[in-house]
């Protein structure tokens, strides 16, 4: 089980570091092995077979290849912190333009 929460954290900080939705199995593959985490690229296939990382998928139209996306654990933090930002933003701009507004009209 340590294994798979080491695949799983590895592929969440390289989809949070490069901003990608997912990862396909090549992709996934190729860092894994290169982090020293698997041994060989049939291991992760084999792995997702099993349905031993539960957010993985396998595409249902041709070419069907298996998408890693982002944790749901990682996908949680992602969001709230966003969330906070968006309304700060938002409110900033609200306030911007009121601003604007009531110079127009003096």
């Amino acid at each position: 089980m340590a294994k798979i929460d080491d695949i799983v954290k590895a592929i969440d900080n390289k989809l949070l570091e490069t901003g990608k939705e997912h990862l396909i199995l090549q992709q996934a593959s190729k860092l894994l092995l290169s982090l020293g985490i698997i041994e060989s690229t049939k291991e992760l296939k084999q792995i997702l077979e099993r349905g031993e990382i539960p957010h993985a998928y396998k595409t249902n139209t041709s070419p069907r290849q298996w998408l890693l996306p982002l944790s749901e654990e990682r996908r949680s933090r992602k969001t709230t912190p966003n969330n906070k930002k968006k309304s700060k933003s938002s409110k900033k701009t609200r306030l911007f333009k009121k601003v604007n507004l009531q110079k127009d009209f003096q």
